[in-house]
C-alpha cells in the first residue's frame, strides 16, 4: 500500500486509515493506522469476540482501561 491508499475514515479527532480489513484472513487479522489528537478519550470499552486487538505505539503516549484499571505501557 502507499501513503494514499487504504480507506480513510475520521472519528471525531481520530484519523484511521484501514490498511488491511481482514478479508483475506478470516476475519481474524486487520490492519489500520491511527492518529489520535492528543487527550483523545478513545473508544468506550469493548471486546472482540473472534479476535485479539495489538497496538504498536510510534510517537506520544497512550493509556488503556482493563475494567477499572488503568495501564500505561
Amino acid at each position: 500500500m502507499g501513503p494514499g491508499d487504504g480507506e480513510s475514515i475520521v472519528l471525531g479527532t481520530t484519523r484511521m486509515r484501514v490498511l488491511g480489513d481482514g478479508g483475506h484472513t478470516g476475519h481474524r487479522l486487520a490492519i489500520a493506522e491511527s492518529i489520535l489528537a492528543p487527550h483523545t478519550q478513545g473508544p468506550p470499552q469493548h471486546r472482540h469476540a473472534q479476535h485479539g486487538e495489538g497496538f504498536y505505539v510510534l510517537s506520544g503516549t497512550v493509556r488503556f482501561t482493563v475494567g477499572d484499571e488503568d495501564l500505561r505501557p
